[in-house]
């Protein structure tokens, strides 16, 4: 009986101790449609991880008709969080080593309630990023730029952002649910015996 009565206070210590859930790096999966053609090609498809607790990609692969954009040819990325005349905005820019001021690959995505989610909120039209003028959701690749087999531009018509798996458990949940378990096996142990005895 004394065990039984140390379990809730034992439980809720140690959901006391578990330490605040972070946000782990989100996986999306991306699929654009670009103006231009290159070789019959214009679809941009491919995938990149947004990692909050740093504000940035920790990786991406992307195949374009004018090559592929990744870590290892366009290694260097940036999110950049502005206001326009959509409201907040995000946009993803990959820039080519060495060439610092060169986005040769943008995507753009509002920005509900301030946050950073890309699921089904890519931007395809122009945009006025205040004070800085317009840009646009573009793929501008020149022959010299990494994984660019040939130079290339075009704007996007359409594109789309989905979530690639789901979101993996907090720790706080797994805690709580092997208690609970781990509850349900003790009570389960110590009927055991009557029954054998009935």
């Amino acid at each position: 009986m004394r065990l039984r009565t140390l379990v809730l206070p034992i439980g809720l210590a140690l959901l006391g101790l578990a330490s605040p859930a972070h946000a782990a790096p989100i996986t999306y999966n991306f699929a654009g449609t670009l103006t231009n053609s290159l070789n019959g090609q214009n679809a941009v498809t491919g995938q990149f991880t947004y990692d909050a607790a740093i504000d940035a990609l920790s990786s991406y692969q992307f195949s374009t008709p004018a090559g592929s954009i990744d870590t290892t040819t366009f290694p260097t990325s940036r999110v950049v969080q502005n206001n326009s005349n959509f409201g907040p905005v995000s946009g993803l820019a990959f820039t080519v080593m060495g060439q610092p001021f060169t986005d040769v690959f943008v995507l753009w995505f509002t920005m509900p309630n301030g946050v950073f989610d890309p699921v089904d909120h890519f931007v395809s039209a122009p945009i006025t990023i205040f004070p800085n003028g317009n840009t646009v959701s573009v793929l501008s690749c020149g022959s010299f730029a990494g994984g660019c087999t040939t130079a290339y531009a075009s704007t996007f018509t359409s594109g789309n952002a989905t979530l690639a798996a789901p979101a993996v458990p907090e720790p706080a949940s797994l805690l709580l649910l092997g208690s609970g378990l781990s509850g349900v096996f003790w009570r389960r142990r110590r009927l055991a015996p009557r029954r054998l005895a009935s």
